[in-house]
Order: C-alpha cells, then sequence, then structure tokens
C-alpha cells in the first residue's frame, strides 16, 4: 500500500509539468496487445503512460492492465478487447471513463476518487468504488457481474436507471432491455476464469515518467515498483 501511495503521488507531481497530460500508464501486457493514439499504432512497453482517448486492442489469448494516475483505479483488459482510456480534471479530481467496444473488461475503483464511468454502445455504468467485470459481444449485448460494492446502470435509449449491486449480474441486450439477477454459477465462473487470464503479473514493474525541464526538454524519470 505504501509503495502505490508513493507511486501515485510521484505520478501526481510530474504529471503537472508534463504539457501533454498522461491520465493513466500501463502496468502489465501479455501476447499481443496493440496501443493507438490519435489512429496511430505506437511502440511501447510495460510502464508506457497513457493519454486521453488512446486505444488498447488485445489479441488471442492476449491481456493488459492499466492503471489512472490518481491512483483509484485498475482496469483489467482481456482477450480479444477494444477498450478507449478516458479521462479528463475538474476541480483537481480525475474523472475517468473505459469505453468498450468489445470484450472483457474487469475494473477496480476505490472509493471518493473522482467519478468513474464503463460505457458501452447501449449503456453507461458510474461506479463509486466496486469491482465488476463488463462483458460486451459483438451483437451488441453487455453484462456486468458485480463482485463487490454497487453500479448504477444508465440505459443510453431510454434513460432508465437501475442499481446493480454485490452478488448480482445485469444483462442488456441491444435494444436496451435490462434484466437483473442473482450471478449464477457461470457468472462467477467468469470473475474467476478472467483473473486466470491475467496470470501472475511480474513483482517488478518499471513505470518511465516524462517530465519537462526548465528549457522545456522532454525527460524520462523510471520507477521501479
Amino acid at each position: 500500500m505504501k509503495k502505490i501511495l508513493i507511486i501515485s503521488l510521484l505520478l501526481v507531481a510530474t504529471m503537472a509539468l508534463f504539457a501533454d497530460s498522461a491520465v493513466a500508464f500501463l502496468a502489465a501486457n501479455r501476447g499481443r496487445v496493440e496501443l493507438a493514439r490519435n489512429n496511430r499504432n505506437l511502440r511501447f512497453r510495460a510502464g508506457e503512460m497513457l493519454q486521453n482517448n488512446d486505444q488498447i486492442k488485445t489479441g488471442n489469448e492476449s491481456y493488459a492492465a492499466y492503471k489512472y494516475v490518481d491512483g483509484s483505479s485498475q482496469v483489467r483488459v482481456f482477450a480479444n478487447s477494444i477498450v478507449r482510456v478516458r479521462a479528463t480534471t475538474t476541480n483537481g479530481s480525475l474523472n475517468k471513463t473505459v469505453a468498450i467496444d468489445r470484450g472483457n473488461v474487469y475494473s477496480r475503483v476505490t472509493r471518493n476518487t473522482g467519478s468513474y464511468r464503463v460505457e458501452t454502445s447501449n449503456t453507461v455504468a458510474s461506479v463509486r468504488g466496486t469491482g465488476f467485470l463488463t462483458k460486451v459481444d459483438d451483437e451488441g449485448y453487455c453484462s456486468y457481474i458485480v463482485e463487490d460494492g454497487e453500479i448504477e446502470l444508465m440505459i443510453r435509449s431510454t434513460g432508465e436507471r437501475h442499481l446493480v449491486g454485490r452478488g448480482k449480474t445485469a444483462t442488456i441486450d441491444p435494444d436496451g432491455n435490462v434484466n437483473i439477477a442473482d450471478s449464477s454459477e457461470d457468472d462467477l465462473s467468469e470473475l474467476d476464469n478472467a483473473e486466470e487470464q491475467a496470470g501472475e503479473e511480474a513483482n517488478i514493474r518499471t513505470i518511465r515518467v516524462p517530465v519537462q525541464n526548465e528549457t522545456g526538454e522532454i525527460k524520462y524519470i523510471e520507477i521501479q515498483y
């Protein structure tokens, strides 16, 4: 916990000096992972700083994880997924959005650390401290499996809102019809399988933090944790 706090403080301090503000950093990746910015693929490695609207795409048997620079949230992107990393700052708080085009994405969010939302083609989920898995398929169906905490689910087509709590699964079809029920054994297995797909991340990781000096030159600080 102390390491995470120190890293978060360092990141927040250095981001204030960086002209193109980073909003997150890539904590881990495995297999075929693509990172795109402004419709251009980038060469990257674990520790890469992510900017608003960057896109992460994973292939078969692949995995990526990123963390927001305020230290509040971790996002795990599983195989065959496409997500966009989005965030804006309001009154000193980082308001975070994970936009999912398709695939399976697990979110772990700390309370009282700015807003956190997950967006799909037909839903918006607002979160205040929870852990949950979001699944989006190619036909427009999506589901939210809530491990703990609670999410507020808004249906785009109707504006109706639903609370989905711990141990519940919400399933939404392309027309916006919602079904909320106790999580089934299959749902719980999905959570377990997601953890297995992630595998064991390396004990030591490196974050490359960009810093602008007095002459405007960009340097990088490497932080191992």
